[in-house]
């Protein structure tokens, strides 16, 4: 997570006299809040089905924790097809599933009309707290929003001798405008690959 730590020296730089220790600390819990508030890590898990395991991860080759699935899509093989066109992708209703730990877990018997077919699971992902492969352009999208968060927590620790109650009220407030803006694009722009 090479990225994030580059943003160290905006927060040293505003609040000197933090431990460089600290500071990274810091800059993985906001990265994780952020990440779990405003749904900005979207991905698509592909998977190929198989009408004996009802169990399929939600975060695919990612070090990430599953926050939600926001839709699942199905589609029946197309190897026997006279006209070789693909049969089109069906959404499956939530009902039919539930989420256990990174997983998606499906109910009995709910994918056997798709057997040896495709599954496309639309999720919404935060990093694990040591997580080393959160995708680059998602940090240097939501930097200001990182660190505006990380010297905001840093600022408001009582006691230590960094607190500031002042620039922590400052930054939170440019966080929360960060967060906000970031949900209305995030909804707007949808999943990618």
């Amino acid at each position: 997570m090479t990225d994030l730590y580059q943003l160290k020296f905006h927060v040293e730089n505003e609040l000197p006299g933090v431990p460089e220790q600290t500071v990274c600390f810091s800059l993985r819990q906001a990265l994780r809040e952020f990440c779990r508030r405003s749904g900005v890590w979207r991905t698509t898990v592909p998977s190929r089905i198989d009408k004996n395991i009802s169990v399929y991860s939600g975060v695919g080759i990612h070090d990430a924790d599953l926050i939600n699935v926001e839709s699942v899509l199905a589609r029946k093989d197309t190897g026997n097809c006279p006209d070789n066109n693909p049969k089109p992708w069906e959404y499956l209703p939530a009902r039919i599933y539930d989420i256990h730990n990174n997983s998606v877990v499906f109910h009995p018997g709910a994918l056997n009309l798709f057997d040896g077919g495709n599954l496309i699971l639309h999720v919404i992902l935060q990093p694990t707290f040591d997580s080393s492969n959160v995708p680059p352009e998602l940090i240097r999208t939501y930097a200001d929003a990182i660190i505006a968060k990380t010297i905001s927590d840093l600022a408001g620790q009582k006691n230590r001798p960094w607190f500031d109650p002042e620039i922590s009220s400052r930054h939170f407030s440019r966080y929360k405008s960060l967060l906000n803006n970031a949900m209305v694009h995030v909804d707007q722009k949808g999943f990618s690959g």
